[in-house]
């Protein structure tokens, strides 16, 4: 029965909009958006775990009973929930993920522990809006395994509080930021989004699908994703955001055109 039902929606797939998926049968498309659809969300079950540190970090930093304080004490409740309801969802898919390697986890953690809060709340919303932009599609198509679909629509709802909060921190350490400020905070958004599309395709899902072509559909799909704005988050919501702090100048935005796609 698993595999009569999508996971994701079609288009989200890393190498759809090519020919080679087209050659792809009907049940090996659906089993790839299975093996893609458990890899993000243990992405974002290891994100909700490195912000969910940082929360616990920084939170008596604020005066007791402070609107800070409170809010920030909710947040990390509710990520913790999230990191639960993530955990849950990928054991009941009976999730074939491709763990993170240690490198990166204790790249991760350090960041948690010693990157200054500004710049923290900047990794916070971009994982944020990669999550809103990449899932909100999911959650319309009615072709999409439910569970799935209700856990996108839960995350997403709680997330944009979250988002609302760290703009507003945001926008107070940044107000008066000068062009070399923008420039180094707008690399910090860059190599966020090539973490998180570095983890999101891996070679092992198309091992998985047991064709002989594995290797070539693996290298396609790490330059197909440039090519789609679903993939690589050049979103208005993205562009609100990198526009509002002004964080793509010249001195980086020939890496977002290059890199990710973005001003074509």
């Amino acid at each position: 029965m698993i595999w009569k039902v999508w996971f994701m929606d079609e288009e989200l797939i890393s190498i759809y909009w090519t020919w080679e998926y087209k050659k792809l049968s009907e049940f090996e498309k659906k089993k790839l958006s299975y093996l893609e659809c458990c890899q993000i969300i243990y992405i974002y079950a290891s994100s909700e775990w490195i912000f969910y540190l940082f929360l616990a970090r920084i939170l008596l930093k604020y005066k007791i009973w402070s609107p800070e304080y409170n809010f920030i004490l909710r947040e990390q409740i509710e990520e913790y929930r999230h990191q639960d309801m993530f955990s849950r969802t990928l054991e009941i898919l009976k999730s074939k993920h491709t763990e993170i390697w240690g490198f990166w986890k204790w790249t991760m953690k350090w960041e948690a522990l010693n990157v200054l809060p500004k710049y923290f709340y900047i990794l916070q919303v971009v994982i944020e809006i990669i999550s809103g932009d990449f899932w909100w599609k999911c959650t319309k198509n009615k072709e999409v395994f439910k569970l799935v679909r209700d856990v996108s629509e839960i995350h997403d709802l709680e997330e944009w509080r979250h988002i609302a909060f760290a703009q507003i921190m945001l926008d107070k350490y940044f107000k008066n930021s000068g062009f070399f400020g923008k420039t180094l905070w707008g690399w910090f958004v860059f190599f966020d989004i090539l973490f998180i599309n570095h983890h999101y395709i891996k070679l092992e899902n198309f091992k998985k699908l047991w064709v002989k072509n594995y290797k070539e559909l693996y290298k396609i799909s790490k330059n197909n994703w440039k090519d789609s704005k679903l993939k690589n988050f050049d979103s208005k919501r993205w562009r609100d955001f990198c526009n509002r702090y002004g964080f793509i100048t010249w001195g980086n935005k020939w890496a977002f055109k290059w890199f990710l796609g973005f001003y074509k």
